[in-house]
């Protein structure tokens, strides 16, 4: 299914806190601008075969997957979730969006620090044994969320909150992991940004996709580390995707998958 330029009330869209009793809690946190006008739409339009993978696998006992968006916060795409689903059709939860692909770039920073204080703060989950959040991301995050801005997203904030803190919160309570999408940008300007976010998050919790067409795979790679089921992942993989395309989505893992690599697990696949 295609999604098409979708404009419904933003409200619907903005939940003032959630709750899941799963013990699963999977959030995808997604850029509805980016440098590419049409990877966002790629991403939403994988998001079906996703929710039937990551739902039809062996660990979908207990795991549901929120969705969020994020945006610039200047006027053009806010900072939008759904609730918790269990339900392996993500298309009408992405029907709730109000998305405009045909902006295209607006800024060189996104509200990732939003989404980190939402989930931190307005989400409870008191059966969670693993949270897992993913930013897919091609921007860096502000330096700060200020404190008027957060008051928009049901976030109530006494001072302005630096994205360091921000973070360092958000892992208190998830693993952290951030996908960074291809783009059209200088080299040195993509360095900026990958090392923006690897001192946030870690080496071995960021990956770069090549295309964004592996992004639904890469996603299942780290559920897959943070669940135990490289074999099952592998498994799957090699029987949907030729060879070319299996290293290509084992190159953006290489970081997150090493522990498996120095075992000799998966090892033929660096080659």
């Amino acid at each position: 299914m295609s999604i098409k330029n979708v404009r419904p009330s933003l409200k619907s869209a903005m939940p003032s806190a959630l709750e899941t009793n799963c013990t699963r809690p999977v959030v995808l946190v997604m850029d509805s601008l980016d440098s590419e006008r049409d990877q966002s739409q790629q991403i939403f339009n994988k998001l079906s075969f996703l929710g039937n993978t990551i739902l039809g696998s062996s660990y979908r006992r207990g795991l549901k997957i929120c969705l969020a968006l994020v945006g610039d916060s200047c006027g053009r795409e806010k900072f939008q979730v759904q609730d918790f689903t269990n339900q392996p059709d993500l298309s009408e939860k992405v029907k709730s969006f109000s998305v405009d692909f045909s902006k295209g770039e607006s800024s060189d920073f996104n509200d990732y620090g939003l989404a980190a204080l939402y989930f931190t703060r307005n989400v409870k989950m008191s059966r969670a044994k693993k949270p897992i959040l993913i930013f897919v991301a091609d921007k860096s995050p502000r330096e700060t969320v200020p404190r008027g801005l957060a008051s928009f997203s049901h976030i109530n904030l006494s001072v302005d909150v630096k994205i360091t803190k921000a973070i360092k919160q958000l892992k208190e309570k998830y693993e952290v992991y951030v996908i960074l999408k291809p783009t059209d940008r200088a080299p040195y300007s993509e360095a900026m940004n990958q090392n923006k976010w690897e001192k946030l998050v870690g080496l071995d919790h960021l990956c770069q996709l090549t295309s964004m067409y592996r992004a639904a795979d890469v996603i299942m790679g780290i559920l897959a580390k943070e669940y135990g089921t490289v074999e099952e992942f592998h498994n799957n993989l090699i029987s949907r995707q030729a060879e070319g395309t299996v290293k290509e989505v084992y190159k953006s893992l290489s970081e997150i998958h090493s522990d498996f690599y120095n075992k000799g697990v998966l090892l033929q696949l660096r080659k």
